[in-house]
């Protein structure tokens, strides 16, 4: 696999993404520019400029949404702890004796050096399914969570290349990503909001309004229906842009897990999520605020957050054959060997 190709290929079509989302939430913005301009004209009739108004009224959208954003929930900024905690996943602890999980830390040691990071705090999620996940906006607040599933039914390369994977995700600041997406979804929930608010009282103006009153509550009326659509479209079009922009970064980490462990062990962690039964292949139900920071979510559309499993193979082992095969486990026993060995080396480094 040409890691740098695939690395470089993902970045530029992130920022394609991007630019088309911006771009889809300006020209939204005009459907909500128009009854602005007119609004204004009513209340304020002299020297009315209807094209002078709705160019005004683009950046005073704008604005008024980056504002929203702005009081977003604290729950959207919090660290890695926080989404750990909400998924009910364990902190795994440094002095464990269990063999997989004494394998895990060291796995983990060794991918903070190849990657240049700090080793984030691990956590053990109780599912049977094979997954992990990395969470936190900076890599100094990241964490990183393990199922008991990938544990016990991965090898150690295959464990490793699902780590890296993770390591990725901190190394390129997609948590900070998907936390943008969220905080401007928020704002566009609360533009929609006001639609609501503006559609009630204009309703009441239009009841109780003199005749003078009815142009300008209509006015409003527009103005609400213009908020509300502004708002539902903007939303659809982020959820949109967020699942397509989350699976370019999943081809990312793929390319850059196979640059951390020099191997293509990857491959064979998802042919092995690939070949178990249906039940086991997914793991638990969670929100779908936290369906992005897993390592492999398995659903169609344009909603979903993750390539098809299929497709991730091929771009890290082209040679497949289409078979889901999986390679045998190491006991308990030579994981113990594999582990002295390892205290081994290291004492004599020292």
């Amino acid at each position: 696999m040409d890691f740098w190709t695939h690395q470089s290929e993902a970045r530029r079509k992130t920022l394609r993404l991007l630019a088309l989302y911006g771009l889809g939430l300006f020209l939204l913005s005009f459907i909500l520019a128009v009854p602005v301009a007119v609004l204004w004209g009513l209340f304020f009739p002299d020297n009315f400029n209807f094209y002078a108004n709705l160019a005004l009224a683009v950046p005073c959208i704008a604005a008024a949404t980056g504002v929203c954003c702005f009081f977003a929930p604290v729950s959207l900024k919090t660290g890695g702890r926080s989404v750990a905690e909400a998924l009910d996943c364990a902190p795994l602890d440094q002095e464990t004796k269990a063999p997989r999980e004494r394998r895990l830390l060291n796995i983990v040691e060794e991918m903070a050096l190849a990657s240049g990071l700090p080793a984030p705090p691990v956590y053990i999620m109780e599912d049977d399914g094979i997954n992990a996940f990395a969470a936190g906006s900076s890599p100094q607040e990241a964490v990183i969570g393990v199922t008991r599933g990938a544990l016990d039914n991965l090898s150690r390369d295959e464990l490793q290349g699902v780590i890296a994977h993770e390591f990725s995700h901190i190394q390129n600041g997609d948590m900070r990503l998907n936390l943008r997406f969220a905080q401007i979804l928020f704002g566009l929930i609360c533009v929609a909001g006001l639609g609501g608010v503006l559609w009630r009282l204009s309703r009441n103006s239009l009841r109780k309004g003199t005749r003078n009153d009815l142009g300008k509550a209509g006015a409003v009326l527009l103005l609400a229906l213009g908020c509300f659509l502004f708002g539902l479209l903007g939303k659809l079009l982020g959820r949109v842009m967020q699942a397509a922009v989350n699976r370019q970064r999943e081809f990312l980490a793929d390319a850059s897990a196979v640059q951390f462990t020099r191997t293509t062990a990857l491959a064979s962690a998802l042919k092995r999520i690939g070949s178990l039964p249906g039940r086991r292949r997914r793991s638990r139900e969670v929100s779908e605020l936290y369906n992005h920071f897993f390592f492999c979510r398995l659903s169609d559309g344009l909603l979903s957050t993750h390539p098809p499993l299929e497709e991730r193979i091929r771009r890290v082992d082209p040679a497949w054959d289409g078979v889901f095969n999986s390679a045998p486990l190491e006991t308990d026993a030579e994981i113990l060997q594999e582990l002295s060995q390892t205290k081994a080396k290291a004492v004599k480094h020292n």
